[in-house]
């Protein structure tokens, strides 16, 4: 499976048992299979802290590790097309840092709430991996200072999937062991296949209303993303307010 803590981080894990449906996927097993030959519960590292096997322990680690700034911001949108089962995933990964940034990008496709009775008595379970692009590797990357660079990536989806349950976790990871012997992911980001469709023949997955995000990098110096999706085509005024409700901007 792929584990998600808010936006900013992604956590590779995988159930091990080969041929017991519907867990396995060969290219996740060969991934988790990378981090010092793994073949059973994963451990989590956090800055080269060892936090253990335990799922319920990893939250407080995480929240404190995904509270600190990022370089990296990435976003994510697409298509599918309904006919041949394709979705298309657009990427845009932008550094705001005064370096070069290199590393691995994966991005997984993944659904919620698969169920099947687990041997500790948990029958739900989310995020299971059901597509890897590319590869266990994952695909080398560099982004310029100060610049962004888009990705296109192009992943089959299959008629028994549940559209609406599926997700996309995206994320980009450091080519280099550090000194703990852990891979340090950069940034990571997730979204639901039916919040990120842009265009679908049966209109089904377009929002119904408009929807404004939380603006990212927060705080930001010299600049941030402001992203917005609307459920029809019309003209936007896009406007921005100080605390005193007076207008100091008018971006669109």
């Amino acid at each position: 499976m792929v584990q998600q803590y808010d936006d900013k981080i992604a956590v590779v894990a995988i159930y091990t048992e080969s041929g017991n449906p519907p867990f396995f996927h060969e290219t996740a097993y060969e991934k988790i299979q990378n981090y010092s030959g793994a073949t059973g519960t994963p451990l989590l590292w956090v800055d080269g802290n060892g936090v253990g096997w335990q799922y319920d322990n990893w939250a407080d680690s995480v929240s404190k590790r995904i509270a600190e700034p990022s370089d990296l911001n990435i976003l994510i949108n697409g298509n599918y097309a309904e006919e041949n089962n394709l979705l298309d995933i657009n990427l845009r990964i932008t550094n705001y840092s005064d370096k070069p940034i290199t590393g691995r990008l994966h991005t997984v496709l993944t659904e919620e709430g698969i169920y099947w009775e687990g041997a500790n008595g948990q029958n739900i379970h989310n995020a299971v991996v059901r597509n890897w692009w590319p590869n266990a590797t994952g695909e080398q990357i560099n982004i310029p200072a100060q610049e962004y660079i888009e990705k296109s990536i192009q992943l089959n989806v299959e008629p028994e999937w549940v559209f609406d349950s599926l997700k996309i976790v995206t994320y980009l990871q450091d080519e280099n062991l550090t000194g703990d012997n852990t891979l340090e992911i950069f940034q990571g980001a997730t979204e639901k296949i039916s919040q990120i469709i842009t265009s679908v023949e049966n209109d089904l997955y377009k929002p119904v209303q408009l929807e404004l995000k939380q603006n990212y990098p927060n705080p930001f110096n010299p600049s941030t993303i402001i992203s917005y999706r609307l459920p029809v085509i019309s003209e936007v005024e896009l406007s921005i307010y100080n605390t005193l409700g007076q207008k100091v901007a008018t971006l669109v």
